[in-house]
Formats: C-alpha cells, structure tokens, sequence
C-alpha cells in the first residue's frame, strides 16, 4: 500500500510540474551581457535569476544572442556566457534558446544551418535547447524554407524536443503553426501595439503566439497582461521600457503580474 501511495504522489508532483510549464509565460530576449564589470559573477544577469528561482511555476523562454548569433562557425560562446547561462538552465522552469538571423529570407540558408549547428556543438552545460529564429519572413512563399530550418535544428544535437522560435512580429500565414513552438506575432513599439492586431483562431491558437513590446511605461500595464494572458490565452509575454540590452525598470512586478494573470 506503501509503495503505491507513494508512486502515486510523486506521479502528480510530475504531472503538476509539466503542467505549470505548459502555461503561460515570459519570453525574454536577453541581449544583455552578463558581466557589469569584467569578473562580477553575472551580476547583469541577477534580477533575471531571481525571478526564475521566485516564480517556480512560471515558464521562462530566454533568448541569448553572444555574437548576433552563436559566433563563428563550430566555436564556443565568450566564457562569461559559459558561465552563466547554466545559471539559467538549471532551473526547471526556465530554457535558453539561441539567436539567430534570418534576413526576412534573405540570409543565405548555409549561414543559417551553420548558426544551428554552431549552437548545438556547445558545451552541454551551455548549450541551449531551442532556436529563435529572428527577421522571419512568414508569407506563403517562405513556409518550405523555414519548415527546413525546423527540420534542421531538430535533426542537430538539440534534439527532436529542441524548442522552435519564429519572430516574424506580425500575424504569419497559418501554416508556420504547424512546425512552430512559439511564433511572435507583434513584435512593435508599445504605443503603436492594439490587442485588433493579433490574429486568434482555429488555426493561430493564442497559446503559440507571443507578444513582444519595448519603449513601454516604467510600470507594468497591468491591464494589458490581464487581457494578454488572463483573458486571451496569449502564450508568452514581454514588455520594457527599454531595448533588449537591460532589464525592464519594473522586471519583478511584471513577472508576478503574468504569472498571477495564469491564474
């Protein structure tokens, strides 16, 4: 009776935890350096820790960018991202996702794949477990050569469950969900940001799409978190005051707003 009672307990703890990483959450573009000063022990990046280790139930998708991307072909990150994206991937509710540019299509797809395999080369410790895929061009025309890129970064090292990221900030053509995690539907200015502007429906579920918006109030707009996630099921989440390149002024409430907004 023991021993059943006691499997039975730990399977609901692992059901409750896939279940809180299954939410909604914060997708965070962390292009900031994670050493102030050379040899500070990530300190840039300490308000980001505290909030992953204060949120235990909230889902964080962090994109780091070392080099515009991975840096040269089959090399390792600069040794303070060595050092401090484990700080990150030991939690988890937390996942590191790799940067990369796609020039709206443009780029040439030998640099792109090169950029993935870059990434999934990395020391384990570091490497990250999915890709964000930026500059997304995300018309009709370009489905087979992103669908590649999916194709590609689940063939690599990162695996058949690496995490696929696409930014093409406007609503895309619906079949980018069907290869997609996360597809970012508004990336914009929070002035020019209206809810009319995204897309909801059958075939765009709100839970794939994520809202990006920088320049915003130096106090979280409660409200619109509430309507984002708490009503419109939006699956991941980002407002600043700034660029990508610091922490939002109000980064710890706004973290407890999206995660009380789950609720």
């Amino acid at each position: 009776m023991f021993s059943v009672l006691f499997l039975f307990v730990a399977l609901t703890s692992c059901l409750h935890q896939v279940a809180a990483l299954l939410s909604h959450g914060v997708l965070f573009p962390l292009y900031l350096f994670p050493d102030l000063v050379a040899g500070d022990n990530c300190a840039a990046w300490t308000p980001v820790y505290n909030a992953i280790t204060a949120n235990p139930t909230l889902p964080f998708l962090f994109v780091v960018n070392p080099a515009n991307g991975p840096g040269a072909a089959n090399t390792q990150p600069d040794p303070v991202y060595q050092q401090c994206i484990p700080g990150l991937k030991s939690n988890t509710n937390a996942r590191v996702i790799g940067y990369v540019a796609t020039g709206r299509g443009t780029r040439d797809s030998s640099d792109v794949t090169a950029d993935i395999a870059t990434y999934a080369q990395w020391g384990a410790a570091y490497r990250p477990t999915g890709i964000f895929f930026d500059e997304t061009n995300a018309i009709t025309d370009f489905v087979s050569l992103y669908q590649s890129y999916a194709s590609a970064v689940h063939s690599s090292a990162l695996g058949s469950s690496a995490f696929i990221i696409f930014n093409p900030g406007v609503t895309p053509t619906p079949e980018f969900y069907t290869f997609a995690d996360l597809i970012v539907t508004r990336e914009d200015f929070y002035s020019s940001f209206s809810v009319s502007q995204l897309a909801i429906n059958s075939t765009a579920p709100a839970i794939k799409q994520a809202v990006l918006l920088h320049d915003g109030p130096t106090t979280t707009p409660v409200s619109l978190v509430d309507q984002l996630i708490g009503q419109l099921g939006i699956g991941y989440l980002f407002i600043t005051n700034a660029e990508y390149t610091s922490i939002p002024s109000d980064w710890a409430n706004f973290v407890a707003d999206v995660s009380a907004a789950q609720s």
